[in-house]
Parts: structure tokens; sequence; C-alpha cells
């Protein structure tokens, strides 16, 4: 965003450390700078872009004034041909009721507690690719409830496909064998129900690697959303590019966040070099990469690029003859560009009907 000051920005005040020792310093002696942690300074750079939540609000504020102005403009649709997963779940009146709050009950901190209760409560238990946060502060921008009938149903259009891509909580993270570090950590579990993480049974202490990631994952889609936005020079309004429509501002908030959750944030279950906790079964294994095999075709229906590249403990992979073999493959995030999802873990596309039930639907 912008800065609003003009002339040169003021230096950032800095409130210093408290120091450790309890012996009082000597007047005009300088204070020793408290030591940094060698674990953050061994990390640092190996940290994925994220904003602070001051910065990531203010361009959620932005996106939806953007998205608010495209749903009035002529032709404007969203086809919902290719969600399939939301329409399944929510066939009552929880999305419909999001849509249908005005401006006067989305104020104070008790409508996003309740915005977000619905959300959630849609698909309980489930990562959502695109951040709770971020759809339930569309809606609070929006306010769904004062727009035209014609208007408020694409905007459900829009929630609802957004709503369409997640995994279960259980089964979102990794933990790697061979030294593999996302955003420099190895090991993350998605919060989820106590003990029943697929990678950690207890997340206590391990929050950080979760908090990280998750504020890269919608750093990144509000990145690459903003890119099809121009702004005014003289009013500093954001609008749409010319040829941009909001259906490919969605696509782009589903196919990053897809690709992002998908090769850096839930790694396959199967690979051979991750490890599940003990407890975990291999047929509970199969299931999770299986899950995430649909998933990744979903994501193709939206414009995501599928990679050739692999990578192989051994020797170079062959097409074997059993699924299970591919499902094998090592996980490799590192050899993934931005918008690809990884090669097919299965010889055909997994249906739906397969994984229905470990989905809860």
């Amino acid at each position: 965003m912008p800065s609003k000051g003009k002339g040169k920005a003021k230096a950032t005040k800095v409130a210093m450390a408290t120091p450790t020792t309890s012996t009082p310093a000597k007047k005009g002696m300088k204070k020793a700078p408290k030591p940094k942690s060698s674990l953050s300074a061994a990390l640092k750079h190996l940290r994925l872009p994220t904003r602070g939540l001051k910065d990531l609000d203010a361009r959620t504020k932005v996106v939806a004034d953007v998205l608010k102005a495209a749903l009035a403009a002529k032709g404007t649709s969203i086809d919902l041909t290719r969600v399939r997963l939301i329409k399944l779940h929510d066939t009552g009146t929880r999305i419909p009721r999001l849509i249908a709050m005005k401006s006067t009950a989305l104020t104070g901190k008790k409508s996003a507690e309740t915005v977000d209760r619905i959300y959630r409560v849609t698909w309980d238990a489930m990562d959502e690719f695109v951040r709770t946060s971020f759809v339930r502060n569309l809606i609070i921008g929006i306010a769904p409830g004062d727009l035209a009938k014609p208007q408020a149903k694409i905007f459900e259009d829009v929630v609802r496909t957004l709503s369409a891509f997640r995994m279960p909580t259980k089964m979102s993270g990794f933990n790697f064998n061979d030294g593999t570090r996302i955003g420099g950590y190895s090991t993350m579990q998605h919060p989820t129900s106590p003990g029943t993480g697929m990678w950690l049974k207890s997340t206590t202490g391990h929050g950080s690697a979760h908090n990280h990631l998750d504020a890269a994952r919608i750093t990144e889609i509000q990145d690459r959303v903003m890119a099809h936005f121009n702004q005014d020079v003289k009013t500093k309004a954001y609008s749409l590019k010319p040829g941009v429509s909001l259906q490919d501002v969605v696509n782009t908030m589903v196919v990053t966040g897809g690709t992002f959750t998908l090769g850096r944030f839930t790694m396959p279950a199967t690979a051979s070099n991750v490890t599940t906790d003990a407890s975990v079964t291999a047929a509970e294994k199969e299931v999770q990469a299986r899950i995430r095999e649909y998933m990744k075709d979903q994501l193709e229906l939206f414009g995501a690029k599928r990679s050739t590249a692999v990578r192989a403990t051994t020797a170079p992979v062959k097409v074997p003859k059993l699924d299970l073999d591919l499902l094998k493959r090592p996980a490799a995030p590192e050899l993934l560009n931005p918008g690809e999802i990884s090669p097919r873990r299965t010889i055909k596309p997994v249906a739906l009907t397969d994984i229905s039930a470990h989905l809860g639907l």
C-alpha cells in the first residue's frame, strides 16, 4: 500500500529491550544488546515472505472494494460448474446466511466471530486453502446483504468457490526425514483436535511453523490478486485491469492458495521422505495422499499448471504399474514453481466417491 505521508519516511521507533541482568548500568555506559536466539538467526534467511496483520487487513480491504465494484459490472458471473465439494456439503442455509448479512450486522467483534463460526461450521475441522479471516473480512467489507439480489448471488458463488478447497486439519502438515525444510521448518502440524494429528499428536511448542506458513500463504494470495489491479495516480483508488474479470480474480485466489498448500503446506503422507506419527496406518496415509490428488485435479480445473519435475532417491522415476509406487515418490517442494502442482501420484484421477467419506461428505 502506498504511504500517505509526503517527503522522507520517518524512522521507525523501536523499544529498547529490557536488560537481562539485575546490575544497574552506570551513567554513560552503553547497555549490552540482548543476545539473539541462534535458532531465529539461523532460520531467518529461510523464512517465506509474510506481512503483519495490519498490512494484511489493509490489502484485504482493497480487495473487498475492488470485488464489490466488480460485482456490479455488466456480464459478471461466476462459473460454479467446476465447484463440486462445497455444493455437496452445504446443502442448507449456512452460506446463504452469510450472504444475507447487512452492514448493520457486520460491525464489532461479535460480527467477526459470527462470520467465522458460520463459515467454519459449513465444513468443520478443515484447513481452508484461502484463509478464513480473509474470506470473513471480504464479507464484512462487502456487506453482501446490502447488495441487490443479483450481485449478492454472484458474491455467494464467489464464497462457495473459495470454500470448496480444504483439507482435513488432522492431515494437514509435514514431517521431513531427509533434511528438507519449508520456510525454515522440517515439521508442521495444522492445529487440530488433541491427539488426532497425522504429523504430530501434540502441537504444543510447534505453533510457529503453522503461523508462519499460514501468513506466507495469504501474503502470496494477496500479492497475486493485487497484480490484477490498477491504481489511479490521483485518487489512489484501485480497480481491475482492463480485460480482467471477477472470475479471473477468483481463479487466482483458488490456484494460489491451493498450489501453496499442496506444495509448501501439506505433503503427501505416503512420500518416502516424510514420517507420520507411529499410530498412523498405511491405509490412512494412502487416503491422505489420494485426497491431495483429488484436490490437485480440482485446481487444474481453475488453471493450475502441473509440474513435470520429480525427485528420486536413487534413480530416475519410471512410470510404475502400481499406484503405490507413485504414492511413495519423495515429496520435492523445492522443485515446484509458484502456481504449479506436483506430478500425479496415481495412475488415474481419484474419484470423489473413493474419498468422500473421509471428507465428511
